[in-house]
């Protein structure tokens, strides 16, 4: 019987350990990034902000200037619920200003399952079900999958103006990047396509960091490359310092 009760006692230490780490709440954190895309250098910005009780904030912004004149500026902002270790996405805004202008929101209506979509002068009703993200939460949701370490590959079905479209990721290995800051452990994410597809994307999280993303790579249909590496940053109001 003493044994019965110490590995039920066990299991239960085991089990209230292991809701913990899955349902944690998210880290927040802000970070800044050295963006290069077709020639032009400028710094992005990244942050994630607590609202309420399980509400947060997931935001970008990149400014890009020559001369010292505005050449465009990027807002992207997603608004979510945090529940059971599942991002539940309440509203999605992107918003592009300068040269080229271009804004999409999208409004999740949960008790009706509907997302209310809109790009420019368009607007669509697409029906959804739990488990649809929009186009900056599900990067968060990948973190939070691989902290589980559930599986190496991931399918998330997400809003993209007038559809829901899948975005499959796999983990490809470890790695340890330069960046900015200097080098930090890492974990290599790659976004799976078709063989015909000459488009590719790369992540890298750091593992040391709560898997905050500090570096990206894509290169588009054309061969032209976009680029993120990390700068400087804070995860849970402590500095990120790269490996000795």
């Amino acid at each position: 019987m003493k044994y019965v009760a110490k590995l039920g006692l066990c299991s239960l230490l085991w089990v209230l350990v292991y809701a913990a780490n899955v349902f944690a709440e998210p880290v927040v954190f802000s970070a800044e990034y050295e963006a290069k895309a077709y020639g032009f250098s400028a710094v992005a910005k990244r942050s994630l902000i607590k609202l309420s009780e399980n509400r947060y904030s997931l935001r970008n912004t990149i400014a890009a200037e020559i001369f010292g004149e505005s050449l465009a500026e990027l807002d992207e902002r997603s608004d979510f619920l945090w529940q059971d270790g599942r991002v539940i996405p309440q509203s999605y805004s992107y918003i592009q200003s300068g040269v080229s202008k271009s804004v999409e929101k999208v409004e999740f209506d949960w008790e009706n399952n509907i997302a209310f979509s809109t790009e420019d002068d368009e607007s669509w009703r697409i029906p959804i079900e739990l488990g649809v993200l929009d186009k900056l939460a599900y990067q968060l949701q990948i973190r939070e999958l691989i902290k589980q370490a559930a599986e190496t590959e991931f399918h998330f079905r997400v809003v993209d103006t007038d559809e829901i479209d899948v975005h499959h990721y796999r983990i490809v290995g470890e790695e340890v990047l330069e960046t900015n800051l200097g080098r930090l452990n890492t974990i290599r994410v790659e976004k799976v396509r078709r063989d015909s597809d000459s488009r590719s994307t790369v992540i890298w999280l750091a593992t040391d960091w709560d898997y905050l993303l500090v570096g990206l790579e894509q290169i588009n249909g054309s061969g032209r490359t976009v680029e993120l590496i990390l700068l400087r940053a804070t995860v849970d109001g402590e500095l990120v310092s790269p490996l000795r």
